[in-house]
């Protein structure tokens, strides 16, 4: 079962955008074939424009929830 429901929005000769439904408190990460692209802290982001590679293969186009945990100090001397 997909969380984000990931979906193709558009589609040219060079590009591809994809969209997903956005989680409440989440970044985003991208990536083209399981490789890390990029990523977004914008927590309304809900779509994504790839480039995509011009070699005629089928590519796997991903976008993964990223978030960032309670930050935790310890004092040292």
């Amino acid at each position: 079962m997909s969380v984000l429901n990931p979906h193709v929005v558009s589609e040219t000769t060079t590009t591809i955008t994809i969209g997903w439904t956005a989680l409440p408190d989440c970044g985003y990460r991208f990536s083209l074939d399981r490789k890390i692209l990029s990523h977004t802290w914008d927590q309304t982001r809900t779509e994504a424009r790839f480039s995509k590679p011009q070699d005629g293969l089928p590519h796997e186009y991903g976008v993964e929830p990223i978030t960032v945990g309670t930050r935790e100090y310890v004092t040292a001397s």
